[in-house]
Formats: structure tokens, C-alpha cells, sequence
């Protein structure tokens, strides 16, 4: 996935009140709009909870989005993935150089190559 998508993905699944993708449970009201769980927990402890975003009431039990959920879950592994993959790739060319060394045949003729033939 490219950056740019990475990026308008994330603006998706970004709570309003936090502005951060959180994992676990992410809560939706009516219109589908997304809340994590610590933002709604804090959002107006002793009155009707409303949505931040469109100002709907949220039910006593408002839904899970658990859409959002599992693409935030991806994310996170594809991203520790990435990171695992970076960090293999690190160590493994520890110490050697991008640029492969051309040496003649040792044959004599007259093809040069990668030192490590």
C-alpha cells in the first residue's frame, strides 16, 4: 500500500476527539461515525453521550465498529512487518557495501562479474 493510501486510511479510522488510531475496541454512533473507547468513556460523564462528530445520541450500549477494528489490527501488522523486514535487512548487510565488485574471469576470458561468483 502506498504512503498516500496509508495516510488517507489512517484519516478513516482516527477517532475526532483524540485524533489518534487506536487499537482496540472503536465505537460507532448511528451514523458510523468512529470513537475510541478512552475518548467515549471521558465524553460527558454524567449527561446523554453524543457523538462528537454529528451530535447523536449514542445508545446505552453503543456498537462496536469491529470493520474497524480488524483493518486497524492489519495495519498494525503490516507495519511490524515492514519494521521486521527493515530491521533482517539491516543486519544482514552490516559492514557490506551496495556496490558488488567486478573481477575477470579466472578462467581468462574475457566476461568480468560479481566478485562472489
Amino acid at each position: 500500500m502506498s504512503s498516500y493510501q496509508d495516510a488517507r486510511l489512517h484519516k478513516h479510522l482516527e477517532c475526532p476527539v483524540c485524533l489518534n488510531v487506536r487499537s482496540g475496541a472503536i465505537l460507532k454512533c448511528a451514523n458510523d461515525h468512529l470513537v475510541c473507547q478512552s475518548c467515549y468513556d471521558a465524553l460527558q460523564p454524567h449527561e446523554a453521550k453524543t457523538c462528537p462528530t454529528c451530535r447523536v445520541r449514542y445508545p446505552e450500549q453503543p456498537k462496536r465498529s469491529r470493520l474497524a477494528e480488524r483493518i486497524i489490527e492489519d495495519l498494525e501488522l503490516a507495519k511490524e512487518e515492514v519494521d521486521l523486514a527493515d530491521s533482517d535487512m539491516g543486519e544482514d548487510n552490516e559492514g557490506e557495501s551496495d556496490v558488488e565488485e567486478l573481477v575477470e574471469c579466472p578462467n581468462g576470458c574475457n566476461i568480468s562479474g560479481p566478485a562472489h561468483w
